[in-house]
């Protein structure tokens, strides 16, 4: 992709106050993209060109969200970097999305994976997702200042759409993290920072932790570090959460985002009365 045209559609991506990760997944669609039709200038691409684009994601068996994905970073393309060529892109309706249910992972498993975590770094990180629910994005920018141990709180200053917010700090995982800065003494302002003292700039280092532990603990499912994410709601609800407190502390716009996890809590599942019991 032409260098002047990512640094101007990463300009006015910020200007939106887009997260860097959404940044980074639309500058990655845009490539593609361009990429697709190189040598070709952006007047030369037709709406017909467009569809094909579109038709060739779907027969490689792309997912719908992911050709969302694509069409977005397209239109945004046009509209914030191509002012002046003018592409109907309306034309192209966005596809319907299955979603998945999320993965869950057993208490048990969860505590494998943490006890396999022979870096304290790594084992306090793996602590911290699992007993709080934050996003990966979220836990690489969590400064020191943000743990609060005398209120038993974390302060979430860059979530999801630039909303802050408090999660738990819970007894078990002060414990972990004052462990954490005995062993490591990290001398930063990042809870946990990268090897040069400033933030981690690439959130599928965590991701690659959380496989490797998992592939050492012989647990075979699918999924980032996220799963510590959707792992943390699900049990959080079967302890006795209630939903809207849920949705607060993980920080999710809407409550039906939320009532996902119902569906994947075997424990409430199991306790529902089946009508043929009481005929």
């Amino acid at each position: 992709m032409n260098p002047v045209y990512k640094n101007r559609m990463s300009d006015e991506l910020q200007l939106r106050g887009l997260s860097e990760e959404t940044i980074e997944c639309y500058l990655d669609c845009s490539k593609h993209f361009m990429n697709h039709f190189s040598g070709r200038k952006p007047s030369e691409i037709k709406i017909d060109d467009v569809k094909n684009y579109h038709r060739k994601l779907r027969n490689r068996g792309q997912t719908n969200r992911y050709i969302n994905m694509q069409m977005s970073a397209i239109r945004c393309l046009y509209r914030d970097v191509f002012k002046t060529v003018k592409l109907d892109l309306t034309q192209i309706p966005y596809l319907p999305e299955h979603r998945k249910l999320p993965v869950v992972l057993e208490p048990q498993q969860i505590k494998a994976i943490i006890d396999s975590c022979s870096n304290q770094k790594h084992r306090a990180m793996m602590c911290f997702l699992y007993g709080t629910g934050v996003r990966i994005n979220e836990l690489i920018n969590i400064k020191v200042s943000d743990v609060n141990s005398l209120a038993g709180t974390i302060f979430i200053s860059n979530g999801k759409g630039s909303k802050e917010r408090h999660v738990t700090l819970s007894p078990k995982l002060l414990e972990e993290l004052r462990t954490y800065y005995r062993v490591v003494r990290p001398k930063s302002q990042w809870l946990f920072p990268g090897t040069d003292g400033n933030r981690f700039g690439r959130s599928d280092y965590v991701s690659k932790i959380f496989r490797v532990q998992k592939e050492k603990c012989g647990i075979k499912v699918k999924g980032s570090a996220h799963v510590m994410r959707h792992s943390y709601a699900t049990h959080s609800l079967e302890a006795g959460v209630d939903l809207r407190t849920l949705q607060m502390l993980l920080g999710h716009s809407s409550i039906e985002t939320t009532c996902i996890y119902l569906q994947v809590s075997k424990k409430r599942i199991s306790q529902v009365k089946s009508p043929l019991d009481v005929l």
